[in-house]
């Protein structure tokens, strides 16, 4: 397959696989947004996996696609509190408290990190 073709269908996936999720259809989105990454890999498209098995409430892939989001971003903040959301739920706080504040040294200023960050130091956690 020509590189450019590859990457033009992966990038029509990745657009359908993020509609699906506008319309809140997370097992069509994980489906397009896997197409997508096979054919032109991308840190977005895994954080955006992961925020699909979030939903689904699938917390073990949530982590896998959000690790690997925020291992091949470069400086990727926003991947950092999907995982944190991840590890939340799947009862690993402590480790979600070590995300959420790495997302903040990368950007202070990131509020949705600050207020879940505040939320647990709330309830006695960080």
């Amino acid at each position: 397959m020509d590189e450019t073709v590859g990457k033009n269908a992966g990038r029509k996936l990745y657009e359908d696989g993020r509609a699906a999720m506008g319309s809140k259809d997370y097992a069509a989105a994980v489906e397009k947004l896997t197409a997508s990454v096979d054919m032109s890999p991308h840190f977005k498209t895994y954080e955006l996996r992961a925020e699909c098995h979030l939903e689904l409430k699938n917390f073990p892939q949530a982590i896998k696609y959000a690790a690997a989001a925020a291992g091949i971003g470069n400086n990727q903040f926003r991947a950092r509190l999907v995982l944190a959301k991840a590890l939340i739920e799947y009862g690993e706080v402590q480790w979600a408290v070590d995300k959420l504040n790495e997302a903040l040294r990368m950007n202070p200023d990131y509020k949705a990190a600050c207020d879940m960050l505040a939320t647990l130091r709330e309830n006695g956690v960080g």
